[in-house]
């Protein structure tokens, strides 16, 4: 019975999922990220229902101002073991995520000088993970 149950929320949790953003997950046919609030549905997707997305595709379709809000925080940011990490693609397409409140940072191996990740994290608290 245990397993039915189990198997039951994996489908609703991917029925919901699905239904999220525009698009189908694909490389052909990504997922959207078009506004505030589908970044913010990501958010909740990989920290709250604890999804990977493994295999699974994401384009942004425009600019995102996120005003500071402090729903956002951060994509898969809750597993300190790294057992769910978010494995999708995700494409930003050009595009720019404003007004992102970031208090800290952590990597899984240290940016060099030049990279974009060294860039963002002379601004916020930064954690080394070994």
């Amino acid at each position: 019975m245990a397993k039915k149950i189990y198997l039951f929320v994996l489908v609703a949790l991917s029925v919901l999922t699905a239904s999220a953003w525009d698009g189908e997950g694909t490389e052909s046919s990504p997922y959207l990220i078009k506004t505030k609030a589908d970044l913010i549905e990501l958010c909740t997707q990989t920290n709250v229902s604890l999804l990977t997305y493994d295999g699974v595709y994401f384009k942004m379709t425009a600019d995102i101002d996120l005003e500071g809000d402090t729903q956002f925080t951060g994509i898969a940011t809750t597993s300190s073991n790294n057992t769910k990490r978010f494995s999708a693609t995700f494409d930003g397409d050009g595009h720019a995520i404003h007004g992102i409140n970031i208090d800290a940072m952590e990597w899984k191996t240290a940016p060099t000088e030049t990279s974009l990740a060294r860039l963002m994290a002379q601004n916020a608290p930064t954690t080394w993970a070994s």
